[in-house]
């Protein structure tokens, strides 16, 4: 009987591990999202910067006859799609004021946007450290 009821509640949390990983990283998205909005805004602002100086460099090689490298050029297209994923939050953060989302008021800018702008700052981040080699600052 006792090995049973140990079983199950070896069971039981197991699932609420699980679960809570599963939860864990949304409500976190949601409580730390204006300060991750914040710091997605300043390292948009560097990564602008980088992405500006890297189609300049590579606006100035082509003059002179050089192809940019296959990895660059990924980079600019995730550069695009990142910079482009993240005017669209921000438009919906300005569209909102900030406030409640009009299609769900129950729930807060926050809890439908708190999870892309992690997924976007940790972007960025990457973006940002894998210019260290190609762009001279």
């Amino acid at each position: 009987m006792i090995s049973a009821i140990t079983s199950m509640a070896g069971g039981l949390v197991a699932v609420g591990q699980h679960l809570c990983g599963f939860i864990y990283p949304k409500i976190k998205s949601m409580i730390r999202f204006r300060s991750n909005l914040e710091k997605l805004r300043k390292e948009m602002g560097n990564l602008l910067s980088l992405g500006n100086n890297l189609k300049g460099q590579i606006e100035a090689a082509e003059r002179s006859g050089h192809v940019a490298a296959p990895a660059v050029t990924k980079w600019l297209e995730e550069f695009e799609n990142i910079k482009n994923e993240v005017n669209s939050i921000e438009a919906s953060v300005e569209s909102n004021g900030g406030k409640c989302c009009p299609t769900t008021p129950s729930c807060c800018l926050g809890c439908t946007l708190g999870v892309k702008v992690d997924k976007n700052l940790i972007g960025v981040r990457r973006l940002i450290e894998a210019t260290g080699h190609w762009v001279s600052k």
